[in-house]
């Protein structure tokens, strides 16, 4: 063997014997990238634990995407079976609102054009909108429930026009709720005919006591004998008293007369 220079002996302390440095190695040998080579290549016994270690946890990792995919398909599907569930009830309930007259060709008249427009206006990520059973279904409820909204609406204004009828010196109650609450038995309906005869009464006697202050009101009131043939006699000055109270209460007949 010919013997090397002592110049290669001391360009090569790591390797005497063969006379390379260590960025020559570095070159022939090179360290792979996932190994830490702070401190110099590893040897060859932790590198390869290292590889088996970087394997097994990529295992690991490939695991948990499987299983995070898993809960994700699992939500899906159980969004799924909601989303059926809940369109199957909407329908249920707006077959359960066809009590009231339905002209079918003008409500599904308003259903196509208010798919169209909600179709118009959902942007590309809204996906609902655009599956036209699903927004059918969801249309169709909608407009259900704004004409039942509006037969109840004239309900109230015809029973209101009732109320004003019969009982024109009564508040009108504010909901069609509390109005039908109103007529719920017939001690109710009797209670609010006697206030109606109990204001006419307590009116005339006002007025008997305006023009005659000193007009002694019980013995009005407590006075007897056959007071049918004194009916002709007050016939005329009772119309002048029932007019006066149906002007003073009366609302102007297009605001209570319902429409349509």
């Amino acid at each position: 063997m010919i013997p090397l220079s002592a110049g290669c002996r001391r360009r090569s302390p790591e390797f005497p014997e063969m006379g390379f440095t260590t960025a020559a190695s570095r070159k022939v040998f090179p360290v792979p990238s996932f190994v830490d080579d702070s401190s110099g290549a590893l040897p060859e016994g932790d590198r390869i634990q290292r590889m088996k270690d970087r394997i097994t946890q990529m295992e690991k990792d490939l695991r948990s995407t499987y299983a995070l995919a898993a809960i994700v398909n699992k939500k899906s599907e159980i969004a799924a079976d909601v989303e059926r569930y809940a369109l199957t009830e909407l329908h249920k309930a707006t077959e359960s609102l066809n009590f009231i007259a339905l002209n079918r060709a003008e409500e599904n008249k308003r259903i196509h054009e208010r798919v169209h427009a909600l179709t118009q206006l959902s942007s590309a990520e809204e996906i609902f909108w655009r599956e036209h059973s699903k927004a059918s279904t969801v249309a169709q409820f909608q407009d259900r429930v704004q004409q039942v909204h509006h037969f109840f609406d004239k309900c109230y204004k015809a029973m209101r026009v009732v109320w004003k009828t019969m009982f024109p010196l009564n508040a009108v109650p504010p909901t069609l709720l509390t109005l039908m609450s109103e007529f719920r038995n017939a001690k109710k309906i009797r209670d609010l005919v006697r206030a109606q005869v109990f204001a006419g009464a307590r009116f005339t006697l006002a007025l008997v006591l305006a023009r005659y202050p000193s007009a002694s009101l019980l013995s009005i009131a407590n006075a007897t004998g056959d007071l049918e043939v004194l009916y002709p006699k007050v016939l005329l000055p009772a119309n002048i008293i029932v007019d006066r109270l149906e002007k003073d209460s009366k609302v102007p007949e297009e605001r209570e007369t319902p429409q349509g």
